[in-house]
């Protein structure tokens, strides 16, 4: 137990290491200026049309299991992350857990074809904010 622990000790500055390299690829939406920045939480958080339930709707409609994955019966859990940006667009998105290249694939396809959210706020202004999106793939 105590050689997990400190196995465990020795490996959190290696992940926090690795957010914070996913964190500086997103820092500036492609369409803003240089004092634009991107923050984590808000006053006022996006909101997907329609609330936390249409997300759910949405994406279990139109997201499609990969064919080849469904008959190898392979699961995952797909963790994308993403800027929804001042006018609620969603930009920057990347997977940032390690998946078949399907699974992944269709994580983007389905995040970009999604409608404009709400933006989130800040002291009544819109700003960009980093959001994270677990998506699951399971088998009945």
């Amino acid at each position: 137990m105590k050689r997990i622990s400190i196995l465990l000790l020795l490996c959190l500055p290696f992940f926090a290491s690795a957010q914070d390299k996913v964190d500086e690829k997103m820092l500036k939406p492609s369409n803003t200026s240089e004092n634009d920045k991107v923050v984590t939480f808000t006053e006022t958080m996006p909101e997907f049309p329609g609330g936390t339930e249409a997300l759910y709707r949405y994406i279990s409609k139109e997201v499609k299991y990969p064919e080849n994955l469904k008959k190898l019966k392979i699961e995952a859990r797909v963790i994308s992350k993403f800027i929804i940006n001042k006018e609620g667009g969603i930009e920057n998105i990347q997977i940032v857990n390690k998946v078949e290249q399907e699974f992944a694939e269709e994580t983007i396809r389905v995040l970009s074809k999604m409608p404009k959210w709400s933006p989130g706020l800040q002291m009544g202004k819109p700003v960009n904010v980093i959001f994270t999106l677990p998506i699951s793939f399971k088998l009945k």
